[in-house]
């Protein structure tokens, strides 16, 4: 019985880290969004300014 409640502790510790990992995933893909918005406006703002031709 030791042994299961070990396997059982483990997979709970490893489905909290999954939860964990998803969050962060998901939150660094929001960034990635936020940021790719804004290169983007900046670059048509620069292309307007003519600096990119």
């Amino acid at each position: 019985w030791e042994w299961w409640w070990k396997m059982g502790v483990w997979c709970l510790r490893l489905k909290v880290e999954n939860e964990v990992i998803v969050v962060v995933v998901v939150v660094v893909m929001v960034v990635v969004m936020v940021v790719i918005l804004v290169v983007e406006s900046s670059m048509e703002q620069r292309v307007h300014e003519g600096f990119f031709c």
